[in-house]
């Protein structure tokens, strides 16, 4: 599993891909520009109007999405949901 003991690199770790997913998402501007100064609630309003794709919460919240985007297809936000879900 994995490579031989003392043989590991960064370089050719699951860990560079990861980086550079994330500093492609940074760059996209997935990301607040300053995401400890973001409250809870901005974060429901920001997916629920379409600003942010998603939040990291715990599945205790599940039920705020869904009261916060009422008016969204559901598909789309039962997606959110799902995706919070999962992350959270």
């Amino acid at each position: 599993m994995g490579q031989p003991l003392g043989k590991e690199t960064f370089a050719n770790s699951g860990w560079r891909t990861a980086l550079r997913k994330y500093m492609e998402m940074d760059e996209r501007g997935c990301f607040n520009a300053d995401p400890l100064d973001t409250t809870y609630e901005e974060t429901l309003d920001q997916v629920a109007t379409g600003r942010a794709v998603g939040v990291v919460q715990v599945a205790s919240v599940l039920s705020e999405p869904r009261a916060a985007a009422p008016e969204l297809p559901r598909p789309l936000r039962e997606h959110l949901i799902q995706a919070v879900g999962v992350l959270g």
